[in-house]
């Protein structure tokens, strides 16, 4: 092996060559850049390889699942079309539309779950070209089954879409502004938002008195599917005119047993000091994220 060369497995399905030879072609490589002086590239091929494959390098395991099943669900549809099997992993097809959610984001953590027969689940990994693509046609990667798994579920969901704004929350400080580093007031300021309540619970002090933080709450525990945008940033105005732009976005957001977000509480962090004598902040929020539960569970068996 050439010094400084990486090694690339490559594991072949069925060979249906007659005389037994394989060719396969590389038309593009990419390599990472270490610096600006050293930048990441691609070198166009195309490199030809023709050779005939020794028996290990046949997967002994390379079957497809043809599913080609349907779920629509809250304004959102996933068509499966197969399930690949081989020695090395599980690769799921599949189609997403959204049509009804124009502000649509895609997955809050994994693309899909596979749900095995104990209870277990294993999340999947985008494999298409852009991992970050929501819709459209999109692939799943997932470990090889644990022996004698027969069958799973692919579930999907929940998805969420971007809640546009802004989003204003009034707060009133009829004693002020906690002063003291460490320090901080109960508020309770609510405000009805894209259908559900948030509530700014508490004002702090912190970073020796230089910087503030706002909670916010979702007040509807039964109910409540928004999430904190962090690709927004929020303004904070008080009555003497003063404007402050958030410095970060905090999350204390929980997952359930399957890895999904729970919505609960997030916070609003700006590095700025704050007058003693300011009565009153409005928290305006740019945008918001939400949670869109609904069912999308494909049950597969192995041939």
């Amino acid at each position: 092996m050439i010094d400084g060369a990486n090694l690339v497995n490559v594991t072949l399905g069925e060979v249906t060559n007659p005389d037994g030879r394989v060719e396969i072609t590389i038309e593009q490589l990419l390599f990472l850049g270490s610096s600006e002086a050293n930048p990441s590239g691609k070198v166009d091929g195309p490199w030809v390889f023709t050779f005939t494959p020794g028996p290990d390098s046949i997967d002994s395991v390379d079957s497809d699942i043809a599913v080609d099943e349907v779920r629509t669900s809250e304004g959102i549809t996933i068509e499966v079309a197969s399930v690949h099997l081989s020695s090395s992993d599980i690769r799921v097809d599949y189609e997403l539309t959204a049509d009804g959610h124009p502000n649509f984001i895609g997955r809050s953590n994994f693309p899909v779950r596979m749900i095995l027969p104990d209870g277990a689940w294993v999340g999947g990994q985008p494999s298409q070209d852009d991992p970050a693509k929501a819709t459209g046609s999109l692939q799943a990667l997932f470990p090889p089954l644990p022996t004698g798994v027969t069958s799973f579920e692919l579930e999907f969901g929940p998805f969420t879409e971007r809640v546009p704004g802004p989003h204003e929350i009034v707060i009133s400080l009829s004693q002020g502004p906690p002063l003291g580093s460490g320090e901080s007031v109960l508020i309770g300021s609510r405000s009805d938002i894209a259908g559900e309540t948030l509530e700014v619970t508490s004002l702090s002090n912190y970073k020796s008195g230089t910087g503030y933080s706002l909670l916010v709450t979702n007040v509807d525990e039964e109910s409540r599917t928004l999430l904190s945008d962090r690709q927004s940033q929020p303004v904070v105005t008080d009555s003497n005119g003063n404007s402050y732009l958030a410095a970060s976005m905090g999350a204390s957001t929980p997952e359930n047993a399957k890895g999904e977000p729970v919505p609960g509480q997030f916070s609003v962090n700006f590095d700025e000091k704050l007058d003693s004598n300011v009565t009153e902040l409005k928290l305006k929020l740019p945008s918001l994220v939400r949670l869109v539960f609904g069912s999308w569970i494909f049950p597969i068996q192995l041939p």
